[in-house]
């Protein structure tokens, strides 16, 4: 019988994972799968959860860990396993807000088909963000509309997901201050201008937009770069506009461009974003580490 300890965050998204526990766990034993569940809460981080299984050596008779929760909580995990030199093959259940990450994995929101991807046992092998001392799966993030995710009430967030994030967006627009930027590859200064928004993605999508990096691979070991200039109003509606509809790929305000590290400076200090939770101070050094961790896919690549 394999074995699998579970993750989860009961507060994550509409908290609604928490009710479909008892289903997972029968759905994996019916297949031959051990489910060990353990609950995050304020005093059980998941850090203190994966430096306890290095310890015990879990990794000899667990052949899996499976996370539930948004991009935010399997962010966590990922840098716990990193920092712990501790490597099993990751399952992902998205019950988080957004779920970017799993989006473009193409793993669904539906506890019997995550179970059917983690019981096939598919896994790819992909590339993992740093920034500064931590590590990210999806995207690191620096600019004052950063600022929405967390100041969008919570209650409006369970109800309506990612849209609250829009309405939030369309709400701050005219808030919204430039910033001046520096982003440095290799010694050489590639960027040095106003800007209101800077995304270094792995993936393609962020804060629900599906295609702010159309060619975006999460196993190319190169991270996307999306910086968006400073503009008036009318402009920055505009796009605004086009990052909803996935069409930035031609657009005389948006930078685009792909780095395997580089150095951001900021001024004035501006807020940064981790998979959708608060970010270090900047300056920010990122890289990637390519092919760093398994995760169950519904396909191989």
């Amino acid at each position: 019988m394999k074995r699998f300890k579970l993750v989860y965050n009961p507060r994550s998204g509409d908290a609604s994972f928490k009710g479909r526990l008892d289903r997972v766990i029968g759905q994996l034993q019916k297949a031959g799968i051990e489910v060990h569940p353990w609950r995050l809460g304020r005093e059980c981080v998941v850090e203190d959860l994966i430096r306890d299984m290095k310890e015990s050596k879990a990794d000899e008779f667990y052949d899996g860990i499976l996370v539930s929760g948004g991009d935010g909580t399997i962010s966590n995990t990922v840098s716990a396993m990193i920092k712990h030199d501790f490597r099993i093959p990751i399952g992902v259940f998205p019950y988080g807000t957004a779920n970017d990450f799993a989006t473009y994995l193409g793993i669904p929101k539906n506890v019997d088909d995550c179970c059917d991807i983690i019981i096939n046992g598919n896994t790819r092998a992909i590339d993992v963000g740093k920034v500064n001392d931590k590590h990210f799966i999806n995207v690191v993030s620096a600019g004052m509309i950063m600022g929405i995710p967390h100041n969008t009430d919570t209650q409006l967030k369970n109800a309506l997901g990612k849209i609250a994030y829009y309405i939030k967006g369309l709400e701050e627009l005219p808030k919204i201050t430039a910033f001046k930027a520096e982003i440095v590859m290799k010694d050489k200064t590639v960027v040095e201008e106003e800007l209101l928004l800077i995304l270094v993605l792995n993936s393609s999508a962020a804060g629900g937009f599906g295609k702010l990096a159309p060619d975006a691979a999460v196993d190319d070991g190169a991270l996307d770069v999306v910086a968006i200039r400073s503009g008036n109003l009318a402009e920055l509606l505009g796009v605004f506009i086009k990052i909803m509809t996935g069409d930035v790929q031609e657009d005389p305000r948006i930078h685009r461009f792909q780095a395997e590290s580089m150095k951001l400076f900021c001024d004035p200090i501006c807020p940064t974003d981790v998979d959708g939770e608060k970010g270090p101070a900047l300056p920010l050094e990122i890289s990637v580490l390519k092919q760093e961790i398994e995760i169950f896919v519904p396909y191989v690549v």
